[in-house]
């Protein structure tokens, strides 16, 4: 019987992965954009810092570090609304955190070159490409990483598979994506960097993306039995 309360260690884990995670990549975009990394070297970083996040925290919360993939997981039933509220709310936390020592740790250069480029490494959409085609990029990228991370949580070698794969998708994606749309896929990877720096602009196109994914995924879930018994194991923290 999973126990009432979520256990501090794993809000905390989600914490500390998400500020990690929000941390890393929106440096290496500001690295970016004073010309010192390429896509290349952000997909790297992305997938370093997933990687390692993944794996040091999974047997201690399930290793989220993404509201997508807990709002999935509330809806397939797999994690108690109130244990949810908690890790999505210590996710947001560890973005707000990650933005504020961004914008503390960034020299006047990279912040001067910040300015209408990354903007403390806030995903934007490329000129000329339309809000439908980013909104459908996000989308399904997102629904593709949550469902990702639902079947390998039933696999024997989780988490080594689950870093593994799941940093190689963020990657890939990065690369891929990431000069049409920034290559978001996660919410709170956003919204530290927005709230500190007061930028929002078409923000709502990866919120709406990355939420409607997550309904939908953990839909599916929810309603299939072949996985109903598979994914008990993901409430790791219960």
């Amino acid at each position: 019987m999973a126990s009432e309360l979520v256990k501090p260690q794993a809000l905390l884990t989600e914490a500390i992965g998400t500020f990690s995670i929000v941390f890393i990549i929106g440096f290496s975009f500001l690295n970016y954009d004073l010309g010192i990394f390429s896509w290349v070297e952000i997909a790297f970083a992305s997938f370093t810092v997933v990687a390692i996040a993944i794996y040091i925290g999974f047997n201690v919360s399930g290793a989220n570090y993404n509201p997508s993939i807990t709002i999935s997981l509330i809806i397939g039933r797999k994690m108690k609304p109130s244990h949810g509220a908690g890790y999505i709310l210590s996710q947001l936390i560890g973005s707000i955190l990650a933005g504020l020592l961004l914008i503390w740790l960034a020299t006047d250069d990279q912040l001067i070159a910040a300015v209408d480029n990354s903007e403390l490494g806030i995903p934007s959409i490329v000129t000329g490409y339309s809000l439908l085609q980013a909104f459908f990029l996000e989308f399904l990228f997102t629904a593709v990483l949550v469902t990702l991370y639902l079947i390998l949580v039933r696999e024997d070698n989780t988490p080594h598979a689950l870093a593994t794969i799941l940093a190689l998708f963020v990657s890939m994606s990065t690369i891929v994506i990431g000069p049409l749309t920034g290559a978001s896929l996660n919410i709170s990877r956003i919204f530290g960097p927005s709230i500190i720096s007061g930028i929002f602009t078409d923000q709502w196109i990866y919120w709406l993306s990355s939420i409607l994914s997550a309904i939908l995924v953990g839909l599916g879930f929810r309603y299939s039995s072949t996985v109903e018994n598979d994914l008990d194991k993901i409430d790791i923290q219960s």
